[in-house]
């Protein structure tokens, strides 16, 4: 997973739907109705309206004639019949996906384009086909289908679980029904050898037969469809207190009473079909033409996996130990590669982790802003230099010096331009540095916004780009034995605008806590198409500088070819699209080769440095009109 990149996974199964949202470092639920997962059945009502989740089961109640229990089992189907309504089946499952996509885009506050769902092993082609049409007309553009018991076991492995390469283990899932699968794990990754299933082996089929003694009837085929579906919900939740606790005490519907249920009666209704799965493991085994002995482990994962009797019914018919995946939802952390704790919110992982670390590639401004300056700086001190070994004249005065027969003046435009690279290269640092600043739990500042800790990274950078700046006036009057008052002014005087509207990003950042849609890191990177032609152009300047005295055509015309790359640098600050940036070069870059000599060095600079300013005006007027934005890890 490459840094910053944000995965949605999805469990869509035959009785409940589970989702993750994945970073590097951390995951977090997807929740509705403040429950984990999301009821993967339907109801349709005459108009035609899908109600999903909980809505659909509480209509169910009062119309029973347009719920659909579980979508998925009617997977390559084309079209149902609910409430006199004729609905395509993958308009159903789409219904339950698009909900979970509109969660998933609420809480990352914006679009997830990597999506993961997860299907049973058993699948073929052509219902892999089916789901990711379903999928698309959710809004799911690209799907990666990942088979459940390979979720499963790459979570495992990402677990700490010893899983050597070579080896075999078996992952019964026991869900909505239940999936035996013997997977190899290969160099590549985990390989499926057999697979079977049988949806009247899992938790349905006990929620099925638990409802139907709840109702005193002997079968479930003898119920009142009209009060079937609530005794489904009130068993399956007596289901999942009874594999936690002794006995449960069940909400029945009315006119029933609620009843006392203890956990001899559930095992009692699940015992046959847990030694369905059983049976079903052992012929899995036996399909990938392997001894039980030589599996290295049988897994039980899925929803009726924490049932107490289960591990011990199927690993009585396996003749091997089960061991229970303890986390309810491995396949889906398994298929979204999710690693690290689970947040609580996108609050808490923000304070967690702070601002990411950037690719290698998103620092090619920082380097290219960092050469350009030492580049420039050295050219300033080794021709000023010349100057004044050859001729020894006052070379710290700012006015024209007398050197001989002739005249010169000091390329102090080159000392201004090399300092504000220094202090565009710590900007584009400023995630970096932000990313090593203490975390601010406490700060009060809005929740879930890395904003606070960007706004002192801003500061920092703006800080140590102006300390570089003095440090290379400093550098510069020791070298020449010169009083430093006119290298500190052409240093940092020329960047005061900048470094003003740097400190006001700074402080709407961490005020409002808002983030560009872009990422700091690429919010941050400035053009390098106007660090180099305007570093090559101050360079050549100068020079060209220590010549201007020659009235060679060559000697002219480069120095006026400097002084348009200047031009061509501060166009390419100024604007984006590369239309714009002709249409603005053209006459900036024009201008700034017509006033080229040895008198407006300076306003050269300070043109390209106005540009930058602008560039950076431009970064706060974004950051201004952006509405608050929650941060995620890894953006």
């Amino acid at each position: 997973m490459r840094p910053g990149e944000l995965r949605l996974a999805v469990d869509y199964g035959s009785v409940s739907t589970a989702a993750v949202l994945a970073w590097p470092g951390g995951w977090l639920p997807l929740r509705w109705d403040g429950w984990p997962w999301l009821s993967s059945s339907v109801h349709v009502s005459p108009d035609g309206q899908v109600a999903t989740g909980q809505q659909a089961l509480l209509a169910a109640a009062a119309a029973p004639e347009g719920f659909e229990p579980s979508p998925l089992r009617r997977a390559g189907e084309d079209s149902l019949t609910l409430a006199g309504v004729q609905v395509p089946v993958a308009d159903l499952v789409a219904a339950t996906l698009r909900r979970v996509l509109d969660e998933a885009v609420r809480v990352a506050g914006g679009p997830v384009d990597d999506v993961r769902l997860v299907v049973p092993a058993a699948w073929g082609p052509r219902r892999g086909m089916w789901l990711r049409q379903a999928a698309r007309r959710a809004g799911l553009a690209d799907v990666r289908l990942v088979p459940a018991p390979v979720a499963v076991a790459d979570h495992l492995a990402a677990s700490g679980v010893q899983l050597p390469v070579g080896s075999y283990l078996v992952v019964c899932d026991l869900g909505g029904g239940v999936e035996a699968s013997v997977l190899r794990r290969g160099p590549a990754g985990f390989e499926v050898l057999s697979t079977l299933d049988d949806r009247d082996a899992g938790g349905q089929r006990i929620d099925e037969l638990l409802a139907a003694r709840l109702d005193g009837q002997p079968s479930p085929d003898g119920q009142d469809p009209g009060v079937r579906w609530e005794l489904m919900s009130a068993a399956r939740a007596a289901k999942e207190t009874l594999s936690a606790q002794p006995t449960a005490t069940i909400g029945l519907p009315a006119p029933r009473p609620p009843m006392v249920l203890p956990a001899s009666q559930l095992f009692s209704v699940a015992q046959p079909v847990l030694e369905r799965a059983g049976v079903l493991t052992v012929e899995a085994i036996a399909a990938a033409e392997l001894a039980p002995e030589q599996v290295g482990g049988v897994f039980l994962a899925g929803g009726g996996a924490a049932m107490p009797p289960a591990a011990s019914v199927i690993g009585e018919a396996v003749g091997r130990p089960v061991t229970v995946v303890s986390e309810p939802a491995a396949a889906v952390l398994g298929a979204a590669q999710a690693s690290g704790p689970a947040a609580g919110s996108l609050e808490a992982a923000a304070l967690d982790a702070g601002p990411p670390l950037p690719p290698l590639r998103r620092l090619a401004s920082l380097a290219v802003s960092g050469v350009g300056s030492v580049l420039v700086l050295v050219q300033f001190l080794l021709v000023e230099n010349r100057y004044r070994t050859q001729w020894n004249y006052p070379i710290w005065d700012d006015r024209f010096a007398s050197g001989g027969a002739f005249q010169v003046r000091l390329n102090w435009g080159a000392l201004a331009m090399a300092s504000t690279m220094a202090l565009l290269a710590c900007l584009c640092a400023a995630a970096l540095l932000a990313s090593v600043l203490p975390l601010q739990p406490d700060s009060g500042r809005q929740a879930g916004s890395d904003g606070v800790q960007m706004g002192g990274g801003l500061l920092v950078a703006a800080g140590m780009g102006m300390a570089i700046s003095a440090l290379y006036a400093v550098a510069g009057s020791v070298y020449m034995t010169a009083p430093y008052n006119p290298y500190l002014r052409w240093a940092l005087l020329p960047q005061l605008p900048l470094v003003a509207v740097v400190v006001v990003v700074a402080l709407l950042a961490a005020r409002w806590g808002r983030r560009p849609s872009a990422g700091w890191h690429g919010w941050l990177r400035f053009p390098i198409a106007s660090i180099i032609p305007g570093a090559t152009g101050m360079i050549l300047v100068e020079y060209m500088h220590w010549n201007w005295y020659h009235e060679s055509l060559l000697t002219q015309g480069l120095y006026r070819f400097g002084g348009l790359l200047i031009g061509v640098g501060a166009a390419c600050a100024l604007v984006q699209p590369l239309l714009w940036r002709i249409i603005v070069a053209v006459p900036l870059a024009g201008f700034t080769a017509l006033i080229t000599d040895v008198t407006t060095t300076g306003v050269l600079a300070f043109i390209w440095i106005m540009a930058v300013t602008v560039w950076w005006a431009h970064r706060l007027w974004q950051l201004w009109h952006r509405p608050t934005h929650r941060w995620l890890p890894g953006s």
